[in-house]
């Protein structure tokens, strides 16, 4: 009977156990802490006032639209070498337009911009041209799950990739005098269109 009675309430105290708390990663979805928290992790180098020299954009890419910034100076990146790809110096920062959309939407006057070059991601090409950039890089090694920081989807799949590779995070972005021009431009376009 004690057996019994012992069982009974080791099974009544196992159902009204308080429930098992698991951690979940902070849900953090503002731009600035982002950066904070990116600029904090091992290894990460921080460049301020790079030069763009030259855009392209690839729409080619099967992932997402590609921004290649050449700018002024070098910085780490992977150089291919006939096959393959090694770390580096390059003049070359690669970027998403939904990148460069986050960027453009921390700043009054270019947030109507945002979804506009994420939609023709073209426009870059011209509104960057002599622009000077921050730039937060982190390597990812060859292997190791990356899920971009910036995002808000609660079901993004982790990328993996299988080299060593860089992940660049434009933290501002002082546009030229052309860039300035094409931002009074389009804006009043996609007003005129609004109207």
């Amino acid at each position: 009977m004690a057996k019994e009675i012992e069982t009974k309430v080791l099974n009544e105290s196992q159902e009204t156990a308080a429930p098992e708390i698991v951690a979940e990663k902070p849900v953090v979805d503002n731009f600035d802490a982002i950066v904070a928290n990116i600029s904090k992790l091992k290894g990460v180098e921080k460049y301020r006032g790079l030069r763009v020299k030259n855009v392209v954009v690839n729409l080619d890419d099967e992932d997402y639209d590609r921004i290649t910034l050449v700018v002024n100076q070098n910085v780490r990146g992977n150089v291919r070498e006939g096959d393959t790809y090694t770390i580096g110096e390059t003049s070359n920062v690669y970027i998403s337009s939904f990148a460069l959309a986050a960027v453009l939407k921390q700043d009054e006057n270019t947030a109507m911009l945002g979804n506009y070059v994420v939609r023709n991601p073209k426009v870059a090409e011209n509104l960057l041209s002599g622009a000077t950039i921050s730039l937060l890089q982190q390597q990812i090694k060859a292997g190791e799950e990356y899920v971009n920081p910036f995002s808000t989807r609660t079901d993004a799949v982790p990328y993996v990739r299988e080299w060593d590779w860089f992940a660049n995070y434009i933290t501002g972005i002082k546009l030229g005098v052309m860039g300035n021009k094409i931002v009074d431009r389009l804006i009043d376009r996609i007003v005129d269109e609004m109207l």
